[in-house]
């Protein structure tokens, strides 16, 4: 299979579902299937259980040589069950039509998103489950459903510096204003979300018999603005900037590939109208996967990670293990099969103290047909 360079491939944001070819796909695809993912929490947490089902629909399709598109959209349902009662979210998500030109041998690349409001609008009720889903810590396959139209325009390029391929992309987003809430006293609020500005820095090497990966993604934010009769009053919001450093080494082993890796998330905290709140968080991973060959046609792809958070000034976090296993499965020259389980183990530190117990599981099946 050929890709971008290493450098240059860890600078884009990933597709919807990546292929290889025209130094980014090799055929046009289509992919669908179906996640499912649900967390129980013990007592003291706000939620008592948290689940979602989701259906993606993807295609990519190169165009020539060097011009790709992509698009795709998920539909999801996801559910909450809180003291309150239970509540129920399932629509269509925003759908992302992508365009990728790729410069020189794989030496440069310019993209374009456009963020498509096919997303379900939300009531008073929905904003419950929404936002349960919405968490960066326990990793829904969905956590948002509706972002109003965008475009993001973005840049990256590759050299070889002695025995490192370095790379460096950045990114601007444009939102326009819309409104996310549906219903009484909702329907005129009101949010225009600031530009986003992004860029990354990535590099690696051999070392020995495995490769060595680095990355560090930078992201700013412009001021969102929260105005109608619902909202209260007039508002901003400054999100605060957000920092995620990432690295691996990928070596033979076991048959297989092994690839040892570990990233930090960061994101500090905002302000409302130049008041600051706390809610900043940090979120540590570090893990352990492999790829195996189990005959010609199929990839056993097992893993085990760990994640610890930390949120609001280090008053709340949790601390979760996950065990998964996966098979890459080729049925035909033109159909893949891509089943997947997950088990996760851990516990949330409460917000003014106490914890609760977590426990989630979850699981997919995806198909990729190649035309």
């Amino acid at each position: 299979m050929r890709l971008l360079q290493p450098a240059l491939a860890g600078l884009l944001v990933a597709a919807p579902l990546a292929a290889q070819g025209n130094g980014i796909y090799t055929s046009t695809s289509l992919t669908s299937g179906a996640q499912f993912k649900s967390y129980t929490l013990g007592d003291g947490a706000q939620f008592e259980r948290i689940s979602q089902f989701a259906v993606p629909v993807a295609v990519v399709v190169p165009v020539s040589r060097r011009f790709s598109l992509d698009v795709g959209t998920y539909f999801a349902s996801t559910s909450a069950r809180t003291t309150g009662g239970d509540h129920t979210l399932s629509g269509l998500t925003d759908a992302q039509l992508r365009g990728t030109y790729v410069f020189g041998r794989d030496a440069g690349v310019i993209s374009v998103v456009v963020n498509l409001p096919t997303g379900a609008t939300l009531d008073s009720a929905d904003a419950v489950s929404a936002g349960a889903a919405a968490s960066n810590f326990l990793l829904f396959p969905v956590n948002s459903y509706a972002n109003g139209f965008s475009v993001t325009g973005g840049a990256g390029i590759t050299r070889r510096i002695g025995a490192w391929g370095v790379g460096i992309a950045g990114s601007l987003r444009w939102n326009a204003e819309y409104s996310p809430f549906q219903g009484s006293g909702l329907s005129d609020i009101s949010y225009d979300p600031g530009t986003e500005g992004r860029i990354r820095v990535g590099a690696d090497r051999l070392i020995g018999q495995g490769r060595f990966r680095l990355g560090v993604t930078y992201s700013t934010f412009g001021d969102d603005l929260y105005s109608g009769s619902g909202a209260g009053a007039s508002s901003s919001y400054t999100p605060g900037d957000r920092f995620v450093v990432e690295g691996g080494y990928s070596w033979p082993g076991l048959g297989g590939t092994l690839t040892a890796y570990a990233w930090n998330y960061h994101r500090a905290s905002g302000a409302v109208s130049d008041t600051t709140s706390e809610n900043g968080e940090n979120i540590l991973a570090a893990g352990l996967s492999g790829r195996m060959a189990m005959g010609p046609n199929t990839v056993f792809e097992p893993a085990l990670e760990g994640r610890f958070w930390s949120y609001n000034a280090g008053d709340g976090g949790g601390k979760v293990v996950g065990l998964a296993a996966g098979i890459r499965r080729r049925l035909s020259d033109h159909l893949a099969l891509v089943p997947n389980v997950r088990a996760e183990f851990g516990s949330l530190d409460l917000v003014g103290g106490g914890s609760a117990n977590v426990t989630g599981f979850g699981g997919s099946v995806l198909l990729r047909y190649g035309f």
